[in-house]
């Protein structure tokens, strides 16, 4: 692992793949151990085409399942067209 991690000659291409992937797999539980208990908060406004908009929130709805232990709230107003006037009073809910 050392010579992984410090870029040493000697190591095998398929130890150096294995060792990098048992340090991302390490990093990705660090991180979600310290989310546990969290409460997150993320707010989608988008203006795009109906196509482009039901993707966009299954995909916000996929993240949310991987961060499994923080509460996370997903705010989202996807529209096909917003009104300025609308458009800034979404904003302003969102940074309250």
């Amino acid at each position: 692992m050392d010579r992984v991690r410090n870029g040493r000659v000697g190591v095998r291409p398929r130890t150096v793949e294995r060792v990098q992937a048992a340090i991302q797999e390490l990093e990705f539980q660090s991180a979600r151990a310290r989310l546990r208990g969290r409460r997150l908060v993320v707010d989608l406004l988008a203006e795009a085409p109906r196509a482009f908009l039901d993707p966009l929130g299954d995909a916000a709805n996929s993240s949310v399942a991987v961060v499994q232990s923080a509460v996370v709230q997903v705010r989202r107003d996807l529209r096909r067209h917003f009104l300025a006037a609308e458009f800034e009073r979404a904003k302003l809910r969102i940074m309250r």
